[in-house]
């Protein structure tokens, strides 16, 4: 779809317009009060992208929220376990920013499951994220994955929302330790 900066044409394009169809007016300003700049684009949708494309837009949105936002200090945390022979055999991943850590990814090799060590890592991760003075650690998992699994260390639902497909529900949990 070809669609021209600031118009809304019949096809959906919208560009520095504002919800429900209304463009803004010409001396809009962006919220660092400059003028948002204007380009002609191709606009496509996709069920998947090149690695790059994903990296770039999840770079766009952090470089923004890094701006504009009170970031610093925003930092990333893993904890991974690996075989004697190297093997990445299972990690967790997150990011932390002040006194707050979100767990991203748990993962262990299917194999492997049902012998702690999913425990024993996000124990690690937990103590990583401590160690920069987090103290309240949140994640989202769904009815399929790990509710039980966080509730037994400590974890608390503070949001459901049902509804996924095949009558699953996406949670957001939450565990708040005294501050380290």
């Amino acid at each position: 779809m070809r669609c021209k900066a600031g118009l809304v044409a019949s096809n959906g394009c919208l560009a520095r317009g504002k919800p429900g169809g209304m463009i803004a007016p010409s001396n809009a300003h962006t919220r660092n009060s400059q003028r948002a700049a204007q380009v002609d684009y191709t606009l496509t949708a996709h069920d998947e992208v090149e690695p790059e494309v994903a990296q770039a837009i999840e770079g766009g949105v952090m470089e923004f929220n890094f701006t504009v936002g009170p970031m610093a200090g925003a930092a990333q945390v893993f904890a991974c376990a690996r075989a004697d022979d190297g093997e990445l055999i299972g990690g967790a991943s997150g990011r932390r920013w002040g006194d707050y850590c979100e767990l991203l990814y748990l993962w262990v090799k299917p194999e492997l499951r049902g012998q702690r060590l999913g425990s024993a890592l996000l124990t690690a991760f937990e103590q990583q994220a401590r160690q920069h003075g987090c103290s309240v650690f949140i994640l989202d998992t769904f009815t399929f994955q790990a509710p039980e699994f966080y509730a037994r260390h400590g974890y608390t639902v503070l949001h459901e929302m049902p509804g996924f497909p095949q009558g699953n529900t996406k949670y957001t949990m939450r565990k708040v330790l005294a501050a380290p």
